[in-house]
């Protein structure tokens, strides 16, 4: 089974600040204003290269069937049924 990063990518947000100052000087004119929100652009907090060792984990788990045993019992859990259940979360 073969596991993939996506790229990072820069985004847009609303400029939370710039916004409310404008809906409060229209609210406080009483007239209508008719104007885009502010933006700004975001740049990640986690890129590609800090999701390496967990790139490689993954590969890992995934490479051959994991075994679970209880009591006098085996199960070999295949990575095809393995994978939907597995998540990761990268701590900022």
């Amino acid at each position: 089974m073969h596991v993939t990063v996506s790229p990072e990518s820069s985004g847009t947000l609303v400029d939370r600040m710039a916004a409310a100052a404008l809906i409060r000087d229209a609210l406080a004119s009483l007239r209508p204003v008719a104007t885009d929100l502010p933006t700004r652009s975001h740049q990640p907090a986690i890129v590609r290269g800090d999701l390496l060792a967990a790139h490689a984990a993954v590969e890992r788990i995934l490479d051959a069937p994991v075994v679970a045993t209880f009591d006098d019992q085996t199960w070999s859990i295949e990575p095809l049924v393995l994978s939907p259940y597995l998540v990761v979360e990268p701590v900022i």
